[in-house]
């Protein structure tokens, strides 16, 4: 919606939920506020009909000042979300130029083609900028610089904009060019300057009915200009016009009144609140989902290491030229059947024999070779065949009664030892 800039009343900034990509394309705007004005100026020396030469150096050369060969049209976008004020610059400029380069000592980045904001951050100031107010420049040549008012220039009655470079405000942008032989839906020639502010990089909550106040300007340079007018205090102005038709920013008695409407939705909201919340839950549910993935892919491995009854059987592989070995195993197979009705490791399994859980895996490899585990596994799955072949109870009956809590892996476990599974192996038997 296109605003009238000669209003009195506040202007608005509406709230778009949509997030904005800020890469010089403007497709994702949904909602905004639309504000338009072009370059009608006469001479760069205007502020509220005032003489802005009698605000500059002494140095500054106005007749230096070249009027541009042709006049800039812009439109702003502008929007609020959660986190950030954005802005969409469309200027409208048949004339590109940006030979200054941004120095430490010489930032005259706004002789260059290029736009300015000026934000009030508590819609507080009057007559100068305070700590408050903020300014931020992007030219065509891709390079940023952010002002901000300056407490102890403020009480220089010298210094008309008493504001200071170099701050650390972190804002994204991008410039977009645009030419004839590349023309934009909106644009024959000239450039986009997409920007997302983040409140709080200006130190504002962002609410319904806040209020800021703005300045939207253009810098316009259409002439060559050499390259030591960075180091010349003569070349401090350039080509420039806001949305109020004035050729000279940073008077915040001039900027406009600016509310922001509208607000997240109870949805929205309620994500913002508990969005660590949630973050904190997925985060959890993988993890517990790895761990099951992790769990089922063991049980796997350990089903496919499980010997089958034609490969082994427990009780003629004990070597009677190994006399050691076959205590060990006897004993051990002792403990498993006193402990048939409970869940035991192998590490459960060699502290009760009271030795190393390494020995006992050089043991079980040698004589049988399998693992600890696998060993617990045969002894029970030989007692569990003797229950279903004596008919003491069914297949989950079976599981149970020899410590295994899941009768599915319980039959997957006889199946895989025996070759049948734990009903047909019954079957067999009976027949």
């Amino acid at each position: 919606m296109c605003k009238n800039l000669s209003a009195a009343v506040d202007l608005s900034i509406p709230y778009c939920k949509n997030e904005i990509i800020v890469d010089g394309k403007i497709d994702e705007w949904k909602k905004f506020a639309l504000f338009t004005f072009e370059d009608t100026l006469n001479s760069r020396t205007s502020v509220d009909n005032g003489d802005v030469r009698l605000l500059y150096w002494r140095e500054a050369d106005f007749d230096l000042i070249s009027k541009p060969k042709s006049r800039n049209k812009v439109a702003v976008r502008c929007c609020w979300n959660r986190t950030s004020l954005n802005f969409a610059y469309l200027v409208s400029d048949d004339h590109l130029h940006y030979p200054i380069k941004l120095t430490s000592e010489h930032p005259k980045i706004y002789l260059n083609d290029g736009i300015e904001i000026y934000i009030d951050t508590k819609n507080d100031s009057r007559g100068k900028m305070d700590l408050n107010d903020y300014q931020f420049l992007v030219d065509l040549a891709n390079q940023s610089l952010v002002l901000r008012g300056d407490r102890h220039l403020l009480k220089l009655d010298t210094i008309a904009v008493p504001k200071d470079y170099g701050q650390n405000v972190l804002f994204k942008y991008k410039v977009l060019p645009v030419d004839e032989k590349k023309s934009h839906q909106f644009l024959q020639k000239g450039y986009i300057v997409e920007i997302a502010i983040p409140f709080a990089s200006i130190g504002v909550e962002p609410k319904e009915n806040y209020k800021i106040k703005l300045d939207l300007c253009n810098n316009d340079l259409d002439q060559e200009i050499p390259m030591e007018a960075t180091f010349d205090p003569s070349y401090a102005l350039g080509w420039s016009f806001n949305w109020n038709g004035q050729s000279d920013f940073g008077y915040p008695q001039y900027w406009k009144p600016m509310i922001l409407v509208g607000k997240p939705s109870f949805f929205e909201t309620i994500i913002e609140k508990y969005q660590s919340f949630w973050f904190l839950s997925l985060n959890l549910t993988i993890v517990f989902s790895l761990a099951v993935i992790a769990y089922l892919i063991f049980r796997m491995v350990k089903l496919q290491k499980l010997p089958n009854a034609v490969e082994i059987q427990i009780e003629n592989t004990i070597s009677d030229q190994e006399p050691e070995n076959r205590k060990i195993l006897n004993r051990a197979k002792n403990i498993i059947c006193e402990n048939k009705n409970n869940l035991i490791s192998s590490e459960d399994l060699a502290r009760e024999m009271g030795m190393s859980l390494r020995k006992l895996q050089r043991t079980t490899r040698e004589e049988l070779n399998c693992t600890p585990t696998n060993f617990i596994y045969l002894i029970k799955l030989a007692m569990a065949a003797d229950f279903i072949k004596k008919g003491y109870g069914n297949i989950s009956q079976a599981a149970y009664e020899f410590g295994f809590s899941d009768p599915a892996y319980f039959s997957k476990l006889f199946k895989k030892h025996y070759g049948c599974s734990p009903k047909d192996y019954k079957d067999r038997e009976k027949s």
